[in-house]
């Protein structure tokens, strides 16, 4: 994931009160959700659902998902 797209998701989630995001790609749906800190006052990682597999950013920060994401948002 780039920097970018963490900042993107970031502003997001901060600046709207919804739990996830969908995102339609080429490469079918995305759903992003956020995790946060034990307060949840800070973003710590993001966690991406397609289809039955399921990742994090701290687990898989170049998996393709984040690349098809950044490319359609």
């Amino acid at each position: 994931m780039t920097n970018r797209l963490w900042e993107y998701l970031e502003d997001y989630f901060n600046a709207t009160n919804n739990d996830y995001i969908e995102i339609k790609t080429d490469q079918d749906t995305f759903i992003v959700e956020p995790i946060y800190n034990c307060d949840n006052s800070e973003i710590i990682d993001f966690a991406v659902f397609h289809g039955s597999y399921a990742t994090t950013v701290r687990e898989e920060p170049d998996i393709w998902f984040w690349e098809e994401i950044e490319k359609t948002l």
